[in-house]
């Protein structure tokens, strides 16, 4: 089989060096000729669902926080994803938070514990939203500027921020025109992660 294969790819080979050296004499009457019609290509491009530009967001989230976690020099601030399933649902979720934020929800929830003198939560047991709200706030701002710093130290980490946020762009515009005016799809159409892209 290789031999017969071998010995028509030679002949292949030579019949393609025959018809060169005939095209090198070409006649007069050969370059009068009209040149052949051309083809028109087409070429037709579909559209994405927004499932698909959703996984473009968090395959780029996933470069960007894998490189932050390896560049930055605080693991307070290393990023952790994590699937969870939501009440009331089936379908399990990913979601990517920093470890400040578990650390500052476990703080308060055991400041509030020590409050109450150690009794279980009931159902008036209530963490003081506002400041977490606060704390998390003043953690991102310290995230961004060490985000800022690194991406200025490191053009491939810059790239990386760049394209997650061109690949967030693309997911809300598309979102928001194929959405427009359609209840159900906005209300299951996937949104991003709103833990680090909200303002808090």
């Amino acid at each position: 089989m290789r031999n017969s294969l071998s010995s028509r790819v030679l002949a292949g080979a030579f019949l393609l060096a025959l018809s060169s050296a005939g095209l090198g004499q070409a006649t007069e009457a050969d370059s009068q000729a009209p040149p052949p019609e051309e083809i028109e290509e087409i070429v037709v491009y579909g559209e994405k669902s927004l499932l698909l530009l959703k996984r473009d967001v968090e395959r780029a989230s996933n470069v960007v926080f894998e490189s932050f976690n390896i560049l930055n020099d605080d693991d307070e601030f290393d990023i952790h994803c994590s699937d969870r399933v939501p009440t009331g649902s089936n379908i399990s979720e990913g979601s990517c938070r920093p470890n400040f934020e578990d650390q500052i929800y476990s703080e308060e929830t055991s400041r509030q514990l020590e409050m109450s003198s150690g009794r279980i939560p009931t159902e008036g047991f209530l963490v003081n939203h506002s400041a977490i709200k606060a704390k998390l706030k003043k953690k991102k701002k310290i995230m961004d500027a060490k985000m800022e710093a690194l991406a200025n130290e490191n053009p491939e980490f810059a790239r990386a921020l760049i394209k997650l946020l061109v690949a967030e762009r693309v997911f809300a515009a598309e979102k928001a025109r194929r959405c427009a005016g359609r209840i159900i799809c906005r209300k299951y159409a996937p949104d991003l992660d709103p833990s680090l892209n909200s303002e808090e």
